[in-house]
């Protein structure tokens, strides 16, 4: 790893690199050109789904594929399903259409007006598509510009947004979902010129989230003209405001820059989602802070040229907080022609707005012309941390999955697991019994894109917290309880202000788990060599100790699980997979004595 500062300097990151052999079920070998990471089997990790594969003659073979993830960092063989007829290669979004709870995809036929839904069996697998022409303006067809998928009219059903375009307009139009996998319709809702030039989309890149946080979801999208010389003429990135109710409002935050395949995320965790992109043709990363006035706080970062020189950047970033500092941070893949390497270079967030501190980390050496695809960001072996995977291919038919499996080691990332199904609220504490001063610990995942988690009591909001990435977010409080019992209630939100909902008892009182009578832990549930159907699992301690407390741990094998900083009582609810599980519990105390007990349990 050779960090090279471009800012402030900040904590590095540390990773395991993964590889797995990119092979696939009814193929030699696996190209894609991307890759999305998404939980297809509804187990809580994110799989992969692989847009293009090539058989090792180099020949487009028509379909894509999903590879589901081992929870390790590994994935096992892609699935291959067959793109509709006559489709090499499509741009995708996902999200559950008809509400059955399992992810389903939506593809446009490009040079077509039709819409193919892909209907999810949830482990994998897909029903054969449905089909639906959308009635477009005069002469327009999907190209290859992306398309998302949100709830724009808070009807609690998807919507898709989606480009038509022709030889003189390029038209983004909005297709209400009937909630059953249906679209039929076509509301037009920003046009802007074709880009007349072959070798540019008019628009490249789309993203949705809620810039203004007015709960309504917006699009950012970037708008590119193309120059009869073969470059581009101007780029210029759109926000679209959504009213709640198919309406949008137009901006312009951002013009006349080179292409940038935008992202959007909360990078600043004020429940705002920001714009990010990378201009690798000036070397500059471009962050668009959002501000509830529908304005923009625009900062442009340069990136050492002479550190990438001959490299061939992604453009594409994806965002988590990599080095646990309570700030969101960037990654995109580099293939340096001149260097023969292949790295991920992270752009790690500084305490001011726009300053970031680029490190890179080598994934592998060659000796020949490799092909990297964009890097996606996802909890891939279940510890709560951040990874990153992404395919790099030498040739058709010859490629591998490189995962980067989180090492850093901190303390701001969530104390609690991730749900064990792709959407759902985790509660790991409290268990349902606590002090006057009670530690909440959630998470959540969902198929969209959340922007915050918001904590109730009795009828009055504790607090809300933006900690998010994506489909992913976590809630860490200490507040007081009074005694007696109490009515919880977590809130999970999406940008599309999508709602989930998890209600909880919550007791102050005793606990049931008593205290060692010398200083040391004492674990009451598990119980020692105990085997249990719940799960998540239930972990009571209670530790008698010297000092003043710092922290309880719950750590399962060798993964801590639960960080509990208001109380010597403990109750914790935690995921366990199927098996045989080592359960520690540490008290520590300010000045660094360490406490401990130990219990073996199994889940079945």
């Amino acid at each position: 790893m050779a960090p090279a500062a471009a800012c402030v300097a900040q904590s590095s990151t540390s990773f395991s690199v993964v590889p797995t052999k990119n092979n696939l079920t009814t193929l030699n070998g696996w190209t894609p050109q991307n890759i999305y990471a998404v939980d297809i089997n509804n187990d809580g990790i994110p799989d992969l789904i692989q847009d293009e594969a090539q058989g090792s003659s180099g020949g487009t073979v028509g379909v894509f594929g999903v590879s589901i993830a081992n929870g390790d960092g590994t994935f096992r063989p892609a699935i291959a399903t067959k793109y509709p007829p006559g489709v090499q290669l499509a741009p995708m979004t996902f999200g559950d259409f008809n509400g059955d709870r399992k992810v389903d995809i939506a593809i446009p036929l490009v040079g077509k007006n039709t819409i193919a839904i892909y209907l999810g069996n949830g482990d994998g697998t897909f029903v054969s598509p449905w089909y639906f022409n959308i009635p477009l303006s005069a002469g327009q067809t999907f190209g290859a510009s992306p398309l998302v998928a949100a709830d724009f009219n808070r009807d609690g059903k998807l919507d898709l947004a989606v480009v038509g375009a022709n030889m003189t307009n390029t038209t983004v139009y909005v297709l209400p979902g009937a909630g059953t996998g249906v679209f039929s319709t076509a509301q037009p809702i920003l046009t802007v010129p074709t880009a007349n030039n072959p070798s540019f989309d008019a628009v490249q890149s789309m993203a949705i989230g809620d810039f203004d946080a007015d709960n309504n979801a917006d699009i950012a999208l970037t708008a590119t003209t193309g120059s009869s010389s073969g470059g581009y003429a101007s780029s210029t990135i759109h926000v679209l405001y959504g009213e709640g109710n198919f309406a949008f409002i137009d901006t312009t935050p951002l013009v006349n820059t080179a292409p940038v395949n935008i992202g959007a995320g909360d990078l600043n965790s004020d429940g705002h989602t920001d714009v990010y992109g990378l201009d690798t043709n000036t070397y500059h990363l471009d962050i668009l802070y959002g501000e509830s006035n529908r304005l923009f706080a625009v900062y442009t970062t340069p990136v050492p040229p002479t550190a990438y020189s001959g490299a061939l950047f992604m453009p594409a970033l994806a965002m988590a907080d990599f080095n646990d500092d309570g700030r969101m941070d960037l990654v995109t893949t580099v293939a340096d022609g001149q260097t023969a390497k292949l790295y991920m270079v992270f752009f790690l967030a500084s305490p001011s707005l726009g300053q970031f501190t680029t490190q890179t980390w080598n994934i592998l050496s060659y000796n020949f012309v490799t092909y990297p695809t964009m890097p996606v960001v996802g909890d891939f072996n279940r510890d709560t941390k951040p990874d990153f995977a992404l395919v790099n291919y030498i040739s058709p038919g010859d490629s591998a999955i490189y995962t980067g499996v989180n090492q850093t080691t901190g303390l701001l990332w969530s104390n609690c697991n991730y749900p064990a199904t792709g959407r759902g609220i985790m509660l790991c504490s409290p268990g349902g019994v606590t002090t006057s001063k009670a530690n909440f610990s959630a998470t959540a995942h969902s198929y969209g894109q959340l922007r915050k988690i918001e904590l109730w009591l009795d009828g009055t909001k504790l607090g809300e917290q933006h900690h998010t990435w994506g489909g992913n977010a976590y809630f860490n409080l200490n507040a007081a309880v009074s005694p007696g019992t109490h009515k919880g209630t977590i809130y999970a939100v999406d940008v599309d202000h999508t709602l989930q909902r998890f209600d909880f008892p919550i007791t102050n009182a005793p606990s049931s788990c008593s205290a060692p009578a010398s200083a040391g832990v004492h674990i009451c549930s598990p119980a020692n060599g105990s085997t249990t159907s719940a799960n998540p699992v239930l972990v009571q301690a209670t530790a008698t100790i010297t000092g003043t407390l710092a922290r309880m741990e719950v750590w399962v094998d060798s993964t801590k699980n639960y960080t509990e900083t208001a109380s010597t009582q403990l109750d914790a609810f935690l995921y366990m997979k199927p098996g045989s599980h080592t359960v520690t519990v540490f008290a520590v105390n300010t000045s660094g004595t360490v406490w401990r007990q130990a219990v073996s349990v199994t889940v079945p």
